[in-house]
């Protein structure tokens, strides 16, 4: 019988024989007489109300003294965490180990060691990083299991306290932040609601105040965690700026990048051509969708970058649309776009622009015919017509 057994059976015994440890009705006086009068679930006051605790209540306090005999024995013994820890390994197969009062109580070991023992002190992160595997794979493993451990209430914060010392250990290591990044699974994450977010923010702070030679930008690193190019990142940032309870911080992660671009001398056409790649190469005939949240985030910047130039050309959409694609491409983004109703009004809106520039032009519905082949409807058709023939009653 193990420790933890011995000390549930003695706990037990004192449930069931509650008559032995009511004060006053016992004549032990050894050793344990202390114990037995300390009547620890006031077994008397129930007995006058005529009630017995709550099995709830009870399993939970036997729980706590059995949690805290075990870390008394482990430490006055000074058993190694690491060799307590690899008698655990069902435990850290659990999809949460955390939720397992092993290693809970382990936790607790862990901290009262180091702290008898400050010099030899070694972070519990550590040694779980030890267990798993201290490369990829092993780091996303654990992150996998912290990631499930925060999502509940009961052991978040063992979570979160888990990795703060993994950023400890990792600033130690001087280890890149974009390799933190990958390890914490911040990719794989609803990453703007993951509180561990900040807490690599100041990683990365950190890290650039150590290595000021090889320092990157926040914007910069953050956005090679999504991708070669800014595209990842931006899908993250639309997203975020449509969400209550994430767009203050993407808004300042929004700011952040369109000072960079900026900095970089990237116009609205340049970020459209070659950061976010708007048009995929000189042989791509699609224009994108008006509910693309990449193409969303663009306008966005157009949008800025108009304000903060506003002695330059301005922008436009239609202008930008019309430099990178043809007619027909622009026509099969109108009629798809006015089948969604988020995007229909935009719609509308540029293809008012668009039968303007055609009839500035003095284009018959007969020129044009051959641009509106995806309208099936030929509501298009019907339009341009109706507005050349108000324009030019006469012909042209």
């Amino acid at each position: 019988m193990n420790v933890s057994e011995v000390v549930a059976a003695l706990l037990l015994s004192v449930l069931i024989f509650p008559t032995v440890i009511i004060a006053g009705k016992t004549t032990d006086n050894g050793p344990t007489a202390n114990f037995l009068r300390s009547d620890p679930y006031k077994l008397q006051d129930y007995e006058e109300r005529g009630k017995m605790p709550r099995l709830a209540d009870v399993g939970e306090k036997i729980n706590s003294i059995v949690k805290s005999t075990q870390q008394k024995i482990w430490l006055t013994y000074g058993r190694p965490a690491e060799d307590l820890l690899s008698r655990m390994t069902s435990v850290l197969k659990e999809d949460n180990p955390l939720a397992n009062s092993k290693l809970q109580v382990w936790l607790k070991h862990v901290d009262d060691l180091n702290q008898k023992h400050p010099r030899e002190a070694k972070s519990a992160a550590s040694m779980l990083t030890a267990h798993y595997g201290d490369n990829q794979y092993g780091n996303s493993l654990l992150s996998t299991k912290l990631n499930a451990a925060m999502e509940n209430e009961h052991t978040k914060v063992f979570a979160l306290k888990l990795q703060a010392q993994r950023l400890e250990d990792w600033g130690r290591k001087n280890t890149a932040p974009l390799a933190v990044f990958d390890m914490l699974l911040l990719r794989n994450h609803d990453v703007l609601k993951n509180p561990l977010l900040i807490s690599w923010f100041k990683y990365v702070e950190d890290f650039n105040a150590r290595n000021p030679v090889d320092k990157m930008t926040l914007i910069s690193t953050l956005s090679l965690g999504f991708g070669t190019s800014d595209r990842g990142l931006v899908e993250v940032l639309e997203a975020g700026l449509n969400a209550g309870g994430t767009k203050d911080i993407a808004t300042k992660l929004k700011t952040q990048l369109f000072a960079e671009w900026e900095a970089k001398k990237l116009t609205p056409d340049l970020v459209f051509d070659s950061t976010l790649r708007l048009k995929q190469g000189y042989t791509d005939s699609n224009a994108p969708g008006l509910s693309d949240p990449i193409l969303k985030f663009w306008i966005r910047y157009m949008e800025w970058f108009n304000l903060k130039h506003p002695h330059k050309q301005k922008t436009t959409l239609f202008d930008t649309l019309r430099n990178h694609f043809d007619y027909d491409a622009i026509v099969r983004m109108l009629v798809d776009a006015k089948l969604d109703p988020a995007s229909k009004a935009s719609a509308r809106d540029l293809e008012s622009l668009l039968f303007a520039k055609w009839l500035d032009g003095k284009l018959t519905p007969q020129d044009i015919a051959r641009w509106l082949r995806a309208d099936r409807s030929d509501a298009m058709f019907d339009e341009y017509k109706r507005l050349f023939e108000m324009k030019w009653p006469n012909g042209v």
